[in-house]
């Protein structure tokens, strides 16, 4: 029997990656949206008290980051689990009544960074831990887009806009997840620049901790989106590293004579396997609310980007 999902958001990101990926799992069905429109691909729509009536197994929450704790806790008090667009909230009070309900409840809260269910960042890490080429010694790390429609929502500071929560909050989560490093306040320098209305459209962040990190995000003319890792023995990098087309090999370059080539793969579709082997599993659920704790905690940090 298949898993009975809803999704909260209509959004450009959900069409074009999620819901392409959701409607091929043989492991879930959706059964409704919760939106303001009244038609979108072919689901049923409802609005926020009728979608909550729905007898729903998981919640995905594809909203605004601003109202992303109000739907968190409403799915959590409807004893359903939640993944959730990052970043999953953007204060430290609001996730810790999320994180008692969870627990409480005994249910997964999930912040749906795809890129580490990807076989590359499985690679990286393991090259990273085993030291293979010794010790690292500097990072840089781009996540870059071109301009967007300015009706686009991340150009509206009131519900959560701005490109640090879109696009920097991807290089901090290297932070966490791949480098398993926290980040101290007095080890890093950001500059950002920001429109009229006090969006952040783009910046940069200097990290001066175990290795030098410089990281680049925002909005721009070219697409940037990559990773590089300067090690004692080597120099790796991945073109695409956050973001992958599915029909696309990914490539790792180590140094100027070695490539290491994966094959097309959607990591949205790992990413929900993943969750649909573990979600009952007690550690699952501790090590993801944990992943999200120590990210938000990281981003709280550059609380002046957004």
């Amino acid at each position: 029997m298949k898993l009975k999902i809803g999704v909260i958001g209509s959004g450009e990101h959900f069409s074009r990656n999620i819901y392409p990926t959701l409607i091929e799992n043989n492991d879930f069905e959706i059964v409704g949206v919760l939106t303001k429109k009244k038609k979108f691909k072919n689901l049923v729509c409802f609005n926020e008290s009728n979608f909550y009536k729905l007898d729903l197994d998981f919640v995905y929450i594809a909203s605004p980051s601003k109202t992303h704790s109000k739907f968190v806790i409403k799915s959590l008090q409807k004893n359903i689990n939640v993944l959730c667009e990052k970043p999953f909230c953007d204060n430290l009070s609001e996730f810790n009544m999320i994180k008692k309900l969870a627990i409480k409840k005994n249910l997964l809260i999930f912040e749906c960074f795809m890129y580490r269910f990807h076989p590359i960042f499985d690679y990286l890490k393991k090259i990273i831990f085993s030291k293979k080429f010794g010790k690292i010694k500097s990072v840089n790390s781009s996540f870059v887009i071109p301009p967007l429609d300015k009706k686009n929502n991340r150009y509206k500071k009131k519900i959560g806009g701005g490109f640090f929560l879109d696009l920097g909050v991807y290089l901090i989560s290297l932070q966490h997840y791949l480098f398993d490093i926290k980040i101290k306040r007095n080890n890093f320098y950001t500059k950002t620049y920001k429109n009229s209305n006090k969006v952040s459209l783009k910046g940069n962040i200097f990290l001066n901790g175990k290795f030098l990190s410089f990281y680049n995000w925002g909005v721009g003319i070219d697409y940037h989106n990559f990773l590089e890792i300067n090690f004692e023995k080597a120099f790796i990098k991945v073109n695409r590293f956050f973001s992958k087309n599915k029909l696309e090999k990914s490539i790792i370059n180590i140094n100027s004579n070695k490539k290491i080539i994966f094959k097309p793969i959607d990591q949205f579709s790992l990413m929900f396997k993943d969750v649909v082997k573990n979600y009952k599993i007690k550690k699952y659920k501790v090590n993801e609310l944990n992943n999200i704790e120590v990210q938000l905690k990281n981003i709280l940090k550059f609380k002046n980007e957004f």
